[in-house]
């Protein structure tokens, strides 16, 4: 996984292309939603945790194809959806998401009880 993002990263940033240019004009049908898959991929290598099976040595390597995801994703994606693509995969728990999501549970069937 590091070799391949390594080369995609060198291709990119030596080719003197524009990357995001070239996902949204995919001249090929069959390429329909490669834009969503790219954010989808290189969002997930960028900002989600790494998993806890991995070794500390492999962390180390994930570390890498994080930043060289990270770069590849910013040529693509860039202001507010940019954050959202970070925000997707921050942990809920962090910013007391699940808390909140309860709370305006009960408030909505409290409003459905009380409405006639």
């Amino acid at each position: 996984m590091v070799q391949t993002a390594r080369f995609l990263h060198y291709l990119v940033m030596a080719g003197g292309f524009s990357l995001r240019e070239r996902l949204h004009r995919a001249p090929i049908r069959k390429f329909n939603g490669l834009v969503h898959i790219f954010i989808e991929t290189f969002g997930r290598l960028s900002y989600a945790d790494p998993p806890d099976w991995i070794s500390s040595a492999d962390k180390q390597s994930w570390e890498k194809v994080a930043d060289m995801s990270r770069t590849l994703l910013s040529l693509v994606v860039e202001g507010p959806e940019a954050d959202l693509v970070w925000n997707t995969y921050q942990s809920e728990a962090d910013d007391g998401g699940e808390i909140q999501m309860e709370a305006d549970e009960e408030d909505m069937q409290a409003q459905l009880l009380d409405d006639p």
